[in-house]
């Protein structure tokens, strides 16, 4: 996947991403979406369902935030944390719904 060290793994799900009716980013509950990996796999995202009006479609996209037993945070902070990380990257470039953000 994103951030193999081969990177044919990147390039094969890229293009797997971009057929996907489902796009389903795992990150940790006790640091969310810090991981440069993540980050840029969010840019691939945004570069590949982004709209001529430069709005990115991100119902398809999905974030799951694992490990919440290994937090001291509640679900809704980690939640909160994640929106607000986006918002801090992207501004309104990508918005995610809060029924798309889980946490395990």
């Amino acid at each position: 996947g994103y951030g193999s060290t081969n990177s044919l793994d990147t390039i094969k799900t890229h293009e797997f991403v971009k057929k996907s009716n489902v796009v389903i980013l795992l990150t940790k509950a006790t640091s969310p979406l810090q991981d440069m990996e993540e980050k840029r796999f969010l840019e691939e995202y945004m570069s590949l369902y982004k709209n001529e009006d430069n709005v990115v479609n991100s119902n398809n996209l999905f974030i799951v935030a694992n490990k919440i037993d290994s937090t001291s945070k509640s679900v809704e902070q980690v939640k909160k944390q994640i929106k607000d990380t986006i918002n801090s990257i992207y501004e309104d470039e990508l918005i995610i719904s809060d029924k798309n953000i889980f946490t395990l």
